[in-house]
């Protein structure tokens, strides 16, 4: 796409027109039109290169495009599962952890969580919950109990003892700020878990720890 297929071959407007096509974008944006202001915002970084302002509205408008498009989606589909478990998944891609958290609690609360697919909405649950972090309430505690709801699946499910390492991975992985430690030190000394994963959680701590001492010690000094 080019400026003349959008402008009719006008040079001499090609600025003034731009300058109205952010506008028009921007009252888009802020009009709740989502989705003619993501169209227009695409147009824009298409015709010439965009600032980071534009790039930012953007993203702001493909998201709110997404959002809106799956609370439709849920609505047409109240009874749908698969479609509940698309929204919290759409809030978890875009950073929103705590909603998505919340979502997947409603779907573990309800008649879904004895679902054959009550395991696979647990363990987003709990990456949910590592990538959140400190943006949700007893963020540590929730992280413990799904960890051990998962891991007492295992002992009567056997579907569920295939899938105890990735558990471990999730945590290993997502949980890389000092705040999590405390997960690993209650973790590590609780005898239900195998020697093995007892003895990986507490590397995973002690790497925690040391990395809170090379963070203090390259701390700039204040004059």
């Amino acid at each position: 796409m080019t400026q003349n297929d959008i402008f009719g071959g006008k040079p001499e407007y090609r600025l003034t027109t731009i300058d109205e096509l952010i506008e028009r974008a921007y009252q888009k944006l802020g009009g709740e039109n989502s989705t003619g202001a993501r169209d227009d915002y695409r147009t824009l970084v298409l015709l010439a290169a965009p600032d980071e302002k534009i790039l930012f509205n953007l993203l702001v408008a493909e998201d709110l495009d997404g959002l809106i498009f799956r609370q439709r989606l849920r609505l047409a589909h109240p009874d749908s599962l698969v479609v509940a478990i698309a929204e919290a998944d759409y809030f978890a891609r875009i950073g929103n952890y705590a909603q998505a958290v919340r979502l997947y609690t409603t779907l573990l609360e309800s008649p879904s969580g004895s679902s054959d697919q009550a395991i696979d909405i647990r363990l987003k649950r709990l990456s949910a919950l590592c990538r959140g972090g400190s943006t949700i309430r007893d963020c540590h505690q929730q992280i413990l109990d799904d960890f051990w709801s998962l891991w007492g699946l295992g002992e009567t499910f056997v579907p569920a003892q295939k899938t105890r390492r990735h558990w471990v991975r999730i945590l290993m992985k997502e949980l890389q700020s000092l705040e999590h430690a405390s997960i690993f030190e209650s973790l590590l000394l609780d005898e239900r878990l195998p020697t093995s994963v007892r003895n990986l959680f507490s590397l995973k701590n002690s790497e925690l720890n040391e990395l809170f001492k090379v963070i203090e010690e390259l701390r700039p000094e204040l004059p």
